[in-house]
């Protein structure tokens, strides 16, 4: 059964088969391209630079530490998350994996989410990740909760049992896309795209018609290729 609150012992609603459904939205651009991340991220240029950003990020090595008495930090051995969290911080992804996707998340909309898995000590012992474009933080008057929704229905996570990396924010609480930003400038490649793909396609060639208001010469067709 899912509690709120403190969920320790419980199942972290993450981890249910559904944290994998997406929303995809977005609308139109100046260039006449919709635009949003779903879209963003077949361009090669952005694909590119999420690989770029993402990938020595989610290489790099992840530990536990904790402040020592003489103001320096100590490794942290005996956590439950220890030996886990730079290898399988849960059962059905790596490490590697796990980073690369709340990264890329948060390079598309500004915000990447895990939910904290915990043991009936209130231990960390799993980190599953959330929906970015599912997942929203909410203020509940003193205290802050991430509500997402997966498979259809709403959950409200306390602000302790999330992660939450975020990009540029205005207040604090919720990060800018980085797409959204670059919306215009993405439907322009976009488009540029499209329409070069159909350029090709017709052959390299241009259709339309020249109109003249009166009669061609000879030598005028001739410069023209007409018949």
């Amino acid at each position: 059964e899912r509690r709120f609150g403190k969920r320790c012992g419980t199942e972290p609603v993450a981890q249910d088969e559904h944290w994998l459904v997406r929303a995809i939205g977005g609308g139109n651009t100046k260039a006449g391209v919709p635009m949003s991340v779903y879209t963003a991220i077949n361009l090669p240029v952005v694909y590119a630079c999420w690989n770029r950003i993402a990938n020595p990020i989610a290489r790099f090595p992840l530990k536990i530490f904790r402040h020592t008495d003489a103001g320096g930090a100590e490794e942290v051995l005996d956590h439950p998350l220890s030996r886990r969290l730079g290898i399988r911080p849960n059962e059905h992804m790596s490490s590697r994996t796990l980073r690369k996707v709340i990264q890329c998340q948060a390079l598309g909309w500004g915000n990447g989410y895990a939910e904290i898995e915990r043991n009936g000590r209130g231990q960390a012992v799993a980190l599953w990740p959330l929906m970015a474009d599912a997942t929203q933080p909410e203020r509940k008057g003193d205290d802050l909760v991430y509500a997402t929704t997966i498979g259809g229905t709403r959950f409200r996570i306390p602000q302790d049992d999330v992660v939450h990396l975020m990009d540029q924010s205005h207040d604090g609480y919720v990060g800018r896309s980085p797409i959204w930003h670059a919306r215009q400038a993405l439907g322009l490649a976009a488009a540029a795209e499209e329409f070069g793909a159909k350029f090709f396609a017709n052959d390299a060639k241009s259709g339309g018609f020249l109109l003249h208001p009166g009669k061609l010469s000879a030598a005028a067709k001739g410069h023209l290729g007409a018949p």
